[in-house]
């Protein structure tokens, strides 16, 4: 079942949309997704539909600039770079207030020296996944900095962190200021994008980096809201997204338990081959992160959910959850028995 949503962006000028798939069953968690570049939240249906199939609620929004969100494609108007992460976070707030799981409670009871006694009441975990996808890794790295609801992260195709960011903001201002903010630059979206250009040599279709699959070509081709230009402002604000948190910060600061899935087409141009996120794990491993998880996909470029292994990715998607939730409800499942005992 899907629920629509309208509400008031942080930037007081624009409507966020958002979309809610959610299960028949009861909720075993509340998965939120964060889409990519040229991309918007309704393409992700199919894969949402699946997710309420396994008893999980999944959500998401359409980023300003972006789907039924932008008044304009393409225009992405900010006063300060983390109103992008409020729109998100609004979001959740907003669906956890309408499907709240009421948590389970249980009674403990204790015995010491003093006699038995009821001491403590534990509460069923509830599983609050985020799922960046593309660009969509890089909101999720930096709304995990600024809000403390998540409790398992999954990123999908991550594009990792820019290798020359300095480079590129000095161009966005250099188009700024001879273009104007709503101008379009044709160098510096060559700049910005130039990764995928590597897969395209040969291919006739722009879009060819995201998908092996000629059919979800198609799609991708004939879905107006895939297909548009950002004005140098919106680089500039998907730059500043980019530099708010380096990669040193981001592997420091990462919480020590928190379950993380990276996936990856080995195809896919914009991690430059997986290479991007090799890095990105060389860090995380060296941090006091425990609960890492990586794979790679051999037949499959940008588009993950939508390629050769999208089966076997969602699949895996799935067992990754279902895990976290396991893992959480295993100390309530133990009070229990000590409860009954």
């Amino acid at each position: 079942m899907f629920k629509e949503y309208r509400y008031p962006s942080a930037n007081q000028t624009d409507t966020v949309y958002g979309l809610v798939c959610y299960p028949d069953s009861p909720i075993r968690g509340y998965i939120q997704i964060i889409h990519d570049r040229y991309d918007h939240i309704s393409r992700y249906c199919d894969l949402m539909k699946q997710l309420a199939n396994d008893g999980y609620l999944s959500f998401g929004c359409d980023l300003l600039g972006h789907g039924k969100t932008a008044a304009l494609l393409g225009v992405i108007e900010v006063n300060h770079s983390w109103q992008l992460i409020e729109d998100i976070h609004q979001l959740f707030l907003y669906v956890f207030n309408d499907f709240k799981k009421i948590p389970a409670t249980i009674a403990v009871n204790q015995s010491d020296k003093k006699g038995s006694q009821t001491v403590t009441h534990a509460v069923e975990p509830i599983l609050h996944g985020m799922l960046g996808i593309g660009f969509g890794c890089v909101l999720a790295r930096n709304y995990m900095m600024k809000y403390k609801d998540v409790n398992a992260l999954i990123l999908c195709s991550d594009e990792g962190f820019p290798a020359h960011p300095r480079r590129s903001a000095m161009a966005c201002r250099k188009a700024m200021k001879e273009k104007g903010k709503n101008s379009y630059a044709s160098e510096l979206k060559a700049l910005l994008e130039e990764n995928k250009q590597i897969y395209l040599e040969g291919e006739k279709d722009t879009h060819a980096y995201r998908s092996s699959k000629r059919q979800e070509l198609r799609k991708i081709n004939n879905d107006s809201a895939c297909n548009f230009e950002y004005t140098v402002q919106a680089y500039t604000e998907l730059l500043n997204q980019q530099m708010l948190i380096d990669l040193e910060t981001w592997t420091a600061a990462f919480p020590k338990y928190l379950p993380l899935y990276i996936m990856a087409g080995m195809l896919d141009p914009i991690s430059n081959y997986t290479k991007n996120i090799d890095s990105m794990l060389i860090k995380l491993k060296a941090s006091s992160a425990q609960n890492i998880f990586y794979k790679y996909y051999a037949d499959s470029r940008h588009d993950l959910f939508f390629d050769k292994d999208s089966s076997a990715a969602i699949k895996d998607l799935l067992l990754f959850l279902n895990n976290c939730v396991r893992a959480q409800r295993e100390p309530f499942e133990r009070l229990k028995k000590l409860n009954s005992n």
